[in-house]
């Protein structure tokens, strides 16, 4: 295996450790006992519909800067706040 694809696989290996973080593991449990739905659903629907938002976020991110991103993610995740 080359340094070029190692280093691709070692990057998302890293990216999944990052979006898996216990933190994300203990908002899923508060979610399964507060929700009828099996908690195998909702770490499946959950993970599909996020990744729209994360595609967003991130290309607010690099055109906009960290501002963007935040003020996306105020906007997506609580829209109360506006």
């Amino acid at each position: 295996m080359n340094n070029e694809i190692s280093a691709y696989f070692i990057t998302i290996a890293a990216f999944a450790f990052f979006v898996v973080c216990p933190r994300l593991g203990a908002m899923t449990n508060l979610l399964d006992k507060h929700t009828s739905l099996s908690i195998y659903w909702l770490v499946i629907v959950g993970t599909f519909a996020s990744i729209p938002l994360l595609v967003i976020m991130t290309w607010l991110i690099r055109h906009w800067g960290l501002m963007a991103g935040v003020a996306h993610s105020a906007l997506a995740y609580c829209p109360s706040v506006v």
